[in-house]
């Protein structure tokens, strides 16, 4: 029998669907006997490997092939596609070092394969690379699985370093975004970075470190808060300042009022008034005298109890605003926004000059505090607007 070889013609990619990378290799050859004629209409072997780095370089993919030869001795096959002998052909590490295409044949279908030749894979093939441990695309997100490390601006990236970026003229940009932006963010990861642009004096770079948001060196990150803005489930309504209670220079603290009032018309008191001691005034002092209150009141439809009783904007730690408390809404009521001009309870009660049933209250139409009688029946029936601090 005379003996046969293969003329390799060419390569091309086999684009078999276009949401995914190709995944086989489009090999046509023509088999000739040894006088040069075609082989015509005959059944062959082949059986493919690619070889790393060289011609004579370890075997990382083996396959073979039984096909047929058309009238003109042409055959084709998608290396990639046949009886697998050995490795994978979807893990072919195509983006490191060259690859090479060893062919033999079987000249019978004997399992008598003779080495054809070895051909050094150029171009076309590294295109499989997008497609192997590299880019893939799952809904809307782009991933890669490469393992190895990634340099861009350097063919040599830091070992010690997943991604390297180097240039002597460009910057690393990362992700802006406002405060409110920033907040919006759920389940950030430890080790999150961004720019955020109105924090600091004029911007910061900050990092999540799995429950707050921290400066470079680590410290608390630095918000440009202001009167009216919307910030953790309300307006800011108060800022404190040199000289109050809880005022920390590096750390901003304040007051924030509800969006809306939680009531145009309740009571103070729950049924006929009884002394609560809820007298404190200042600033800072609200919530205790809202949680004193409502103990003493228990469950019902009164003002501190609305006010103890609210989730809001996933914030579950309202209280009604002490007399001081209240009147810096009534200071900033058209930043805050949303007020009526009448009267707003306060938490605070006035047992100094009465025996019981008074309390404070903030006239929004003209600013003037003063005390009234807050009992369920026969008493006054103000609106109520939830605060909290921070």
């Amino acid at each position: 029998m005379k003996n046969r070889f293969l003329i390799i013609l060419f390569f091309t990619l086999c684009l078999r669907s276009v949401a995914q990378p190709p995944q086989a290799i489009n090999y046509q050859g023509v088999a000739r006997d040894s006088i040069g004629y075609p082989l015509i209409n005959g059944s062959i072997s082949l059986r493919l490997s690619i070889l790393d780095s060289s011609a004579t370089g370890q075997t990382v993919y083996t396959e073979t092939h039984s096909t047929q030869t058309n009238s003109s001795g042409l055959f084709n096959i998608y290396i990639g596609s046949g009886t697998v002998l050995y490795g994978s052909f979807s893990v072919i590490p195509w983006e490191r070092g060259s690859k090479w295409l060893k062919v033999e044949m079987d000249l019978n279908n004997a399992n008598n394969y003779q080495l054809i030749g070895v051909t050094q894979f150029l171009s076309v093939p590294y295109a499989l690379n997008a497609g192997n441990g590299n880019f893939n695309k799952t809904g809307y997100d782009i991933y890669n699985s490469n393992i190895g490390n990634v340099g861009i601006g350097t063919n040599s990236p830091d070992p010690s370093a997943q991604v390297e970026i180097k240039s002597n003229s460009k910057g690393f940009l990362p992700p802006r975004m406002s405060l409110i932006q920033r907040n919006a963010i759920s389940n950030a990861a430890i080790g999150l970075i961004l720019w955020c642009t109105d924090c600091g004096v004029s911007g910061e770079l900050q990092i999540f470190n799995g429950t707050a948001w921290t400066n470079i060196l680590g410290g608390a990150s630095q918000i440009n808060l202001v009167i009216g803005q919307f910030y953790q489930g309300g307006k800011i309504a108060y800022l404190l300042q040199s000289g109050d209670s809880g005022f920390d220079q590096n750390v901003p603290h304040g007051i924030i009022a509800a969006l809306f009032d939680q009531s145009i018309s309740t009571s103070w008191y729950l049924g006929n008034p009884t002394t609560t001691n809820a007298t404190l005034l200042a600033l800072g002092t609200g919530n205790n005298n809202t949680n004193t209150i409502v103990t003493s009141q228990g469950p019902g439809n009164y003002a501190a109890k609305l006010c103890f009783d609210l989730v809001l904007n996933g914030y579950d730690d309202w209280f009604l605003p002490s007399k001081d408390e209240l009147h810096k809404l009534f200071l900033n009521k058209l930043a805050i926004g949303g007020f009526s001009n009448n009267k707003y309870w306060s938490s605070s009660e006035d047992n100094i000059n009465y025996t019981g049933g008074v309390a404070w209250a903030q006239d929004f139409s003209n600013g003037q505090q003063g005390n009234y009688y807050g009992a369920f029946f026969g008493g006054w029936s103000f609106y109520v607007r939830a605060v909290r601090t921070f």
